[in-house]
C-alpha cells in the first residue's frame, strides 16, 4: 500500500475540505454569541488604552488569530488524512 503522501487526491480533496469548514461555524449560535463576546471584550479594552497602547493591542489579536487559524486548518487536514488512511485500510 501507498503511503499518504503519494496519493495525489488529498491535494485535491483539503483545499475543497478546508474551505469548506470555515463556513460551517458562521451560522452557529454558540459561536456567534462567543464572537459577540469577544468583539464587547475587544472594545472595552481598547478604550482603557493610549492610541498607541491600542493599535500594539490590535496587532497582537490580529497575531494570535492568524496562528490559531494556522493551527485550526493543520489539526483538520491532519484529521483528514486520519481519516483517508483509515478508510483505506478499510477498503
Amino acid at each position: 500500500m501507498k503511503d499518504l503522501k503519494d496519493f495525489d487526491v488529498m491535494e485535491l480533496i483539503i483545499p475543497q475540505l478546508t474551505d469548506r469548514a470555515g463556513r460551517f461555524y458562521i451560522d452557529d449560535e454558540e459561536y456567534l454569541q462567543s464572537f459577540e463576546k469577544q468583539e464587547q471584550a475587544f472594545s472595552e479594552i481598547s478604550e482603557l488604552l493610549t492610541k498607541e497602547q491600542e493599535t500594539a493591542f490590535s496587532q497582537y489579536v490580529e497575531r494570535v488569530n492568524a496562528t490559531t487559524e494556522i493551527i485550526e486548518r493543520l489539526v483538520y487536514i491532519q484529521s483528514m488524512k486520519d481519516m483517508f488512511s483509515v478508510i483505506c485500510k478499510i477498503c
